[in-house]
């Protein structure tokens, strides 16, 4: 009888731990190396939150890394990890498209775009045509890092462009900035 407590308080306090152990649990490993990434990049880089058909970029300063979850939750925790970063802060584009996609081509885009409006965590996003964000990003992928982040949504359009701004300096800064030195003071 005795054996049969210390028993089932041994097994108890196995599986207590093992709750505890389970919500702590580390992040995914595509968290670790979204973070690293956001950390190395900086002001007039790009990452493009992707749907699973984006083609792999064909220059050597981008990279890639494939996400485990949907385009939202994938935007979600871009958001999050330069925020923690505080050094870069998201200037977002979506494509023109994926704002008039219609539920009879596109099944789930209703969806998508109300958990998409979730993951911005209030920022703006500008609406410009997919071969317009292309070229703009391809443009600038000749003098800047790319980080592109295959998400698992499979919707057209869906693509989302983040060029990085500086985190602790705005445009209003530089153009008090400019006007200042223009002045000659």
């Amino acid at each position: 009888m005795v054996l049969t407590h210390k028993i089932l308080l041994c097994l108890s306090s196995v599986l207590f731990a093992s709750c505890l152990n389970s919500s702590s649990k580390p992040p995914a490993l595509w968290v670790n190396a979204l973070d690293s990434e956001i950390n190395s990049l900086g002001a007039l880089n790009w990452i493009i939150v992707t749907d699973s058909s984006f083609p792999a970029l064909g220059n050597s300063v981008s990279h890639t890394i494939i996400s485990p979850t949907d385009l939202p939750s994938t935007l979600h925790e871009v958001i999050q990890s330069m925020e923690s970063s505080g050094h870069v802060k998201p200037r977002i584009y979506v494509t023109r498209e994926s704002q008039e996609l219609q539920e009879d081509y596109a099944p789930g885009i209703t969806r998508h775009r109300e958990k998409l409006h979730e993951a911005l965590h209030g920022y703006e996003a500008y609406a410009l045509p997919e071969s317009t964000m292309r070229s703009i990003v391809l443009e600038s992928g000749k003098k800047y890092r790319i980080l592109v982040i295959k998400s698992q949504t499979s919707l057209p359009y869906t693509s989302v462009y983040v060029e990085l701004e500086s985190g602790y300096w705005d445009s209003e800064s530089e153009t008090a900035l400019r006007k200042h030195m223009e002045n000659g003071r």
